[in-house]
C-alpha cells in the first residue's frame, strides 16, 4: 500500500493522497443519505458507514479511505450523554465536574459497530488502497467533556485546568484507557493505519502540552505499535517538534506551516499536509499553482503524504477535489 510506504519513508511510485473530510456534506450523495438518517444513525450503521467510505474514496481516487465516524463516539462508553443537535453539532448534556463519576465498568463493546464497519469497508476496499481509523486525543475529546460541546474561548477548560488539575488528569486518563482499548480493536478489524486527531491542542502553551497531553498520547502510541499512526492537530506550529517526540510514525501540519522551514526542524520525520482547504474554493489554476508550491517544498524527498491542512469544507466542489488528487499523482509519477 503506498500510504503505508510513505508512512515509513520507502519510495513511492508517486506521492500518496487522501483528504481529512473526504466522506461528507460537500457530496451530494452523503447529503442526500443524511436527509434520510441522523448522523449518529449513520455511524452506528456498519453497512451505511461502508458504502459511504467506499464511495467517498472511490469517487475522488483518493489512496486510502478513512472510516466514517466521529471522535466523539467514545464519549457514550464513559458515561457521556451524546446528541448531535441539527444545525449546532455535538452536545454532552451532562458535561464533566470534578465531581463526575465514570462507569465502574467500562463496555467497549459497545463501539463494536465501528470494528464491524472498518471489517465491511476492508473487504469492499481495492487492496491497494489502505484504510484509516482513528480516534480523538484524550485532551481534545476532553474539551467537549468539559465544555458540553463546541466552545468559543475553552473557559471551562482552562478553569479546570488550574483550579483542578488532579481531576483533569483523572479525566484524560479514562479517556486514555478506553481510546487504548477502541483503536487496538480498530486495528483488529481491519485498520491499516491509525490517525489521532487532536484539534484543540493548539490552545496550549508548550508547559501545558507537556503536563496535560504528551504524556496520555504518548501511552496510546506506546500501545499501538503495529501499524503506522498520525497525530494532526489545528495551529501546532509551536508545538511540533514536542508532539513528534510522543510516538508517532507521521505528524500532520496544519496549513499554517511552511513546510520547507519546517520539516527540517522535525529532522525530516514523515509527515502529511498541509494544503489550506480553502484553496479548493478557487478555480483550478489557484489550486494547481498552490499544489506546485507545496511539492516544490517536499521535493523528491521520501516520507510524504499529501492532505490539506484540516478537513475538506462543505462548499466545497467535488470536481475540485477529483482534479487535485489526479494532479498530485500524476505531477508526482516517476
Amino acid at each position: 500500500m503506498i500510504l503505508i510506504d510513505a508512512c515509513y519513508k520507502k519510495p513511492t511510485s508517486h506521492t500518496p493522497v487522501w483528504l481529512m473530510r473526504q466522506a461528507g456534506r460537500y457530496m451530494k450523495e452523503y447529503r442526500d443519505l443524511r436527509a434520510k438518517v441522523s448522523f449518529l444513525e449513520l455511524c452506528k450503521s456498519p453497512e451505511l458507514v461502508c458504502e459511504t467510505t467506499v464511495f467517498a474514496c472511490e469517487t475522488i481516487k483518493a489512496d486510502a479511505a478513512i472510516i466514517f465516524a466521529d471522535i466523539l463516539l467514545i464519549t457514550e462508553i464513559l458515561g457521556f450523554q451524546l446528541e448531535f443537535a441539527k444545525n449546532h453539532g455535538p452536545i454532552i448534556h451532562n458535561p464533566f465536574t470534578p465531581s463526575h463519576t465514570f462507569p465502574t465498568h467500562i463496555e467497549h463493546e459497545a463501539l463494536h459497530y465501528v470494528g464491524h464497519a472498518l471489517s465491511a469497508t476492508r473487504k469492499e476496499l481495492p487492496k491497494h488502497k489502505a484504510l484509516i481509523g482513528f480516534a480523538g486525543a484524550p485532551f481534545t475529546v476532553a474539551t467537549y467533556c468539559i465544555e458540553g460541546g463546541k466552545s468559543k474561548d475553552f473557559a471551562k477548560v482552562f478553569a479546570l485546568m488550574k483550579d483542578h488539575p488532579d481531576a483533569f488528569h483523572g479525566l484524560l486518563s479514562q479517556i486514555t484507557d478506553a481510546t487504548i482499548s477502541y483503536l487496538q480493536m480498530q486495528t483488529q478489524h481491519g485498520a491499516d493505519c491509525i490517525q489521532l486527531f487532536d484539534s484543540w491542542v493548539g490552545l496550549l502553551s508548550p508547559e501545558q502540552y507537556q503536563e496535560f497531553v504528551a504524556p496520555y498520547v504518548k501511552r496510546i502510541f506506546n500501545q499501538i505499535q503495529n501499524k503506522p499512526t498520525i497525530y494532526f492537530g489545528t495551529k501546532t506550529k509551536h508545538l511540533l517538534q514536542t508532539m513528534v517526540q510522543t510516538g508517532p510514525t507521521v505528524i500532520g501540519l496544519d496549513s499554517d506551516v511552511s513546510i520547507k522551514t519546517m520539516w527540517p526542524e522535525l529532522s525530516y520525520h514523515p509527515i502529511q499536509g498541509n494544503l489550506d482547504p480553502l484553496i479548493l474554493l478557487e478555480d483550478q489554476s489557484t489550486i494547481f499553482k498552490e499544489t506546485d508550491r507545496i511539492l516544490a517544498e517536499v521535493g523528491q524527498r521520501d516520507g510524504y503524504i499529501f492532505n490539506l491542512g484540516h478537513g475538506i469544507v462543505p462548499q466545497t466542489p467535488v470536481e475540485n477535489v477529483i482534479a487535485l488528487i489526479q494532479y498530485v499523482h500524476e505531477k508526482t509519477a516517476k
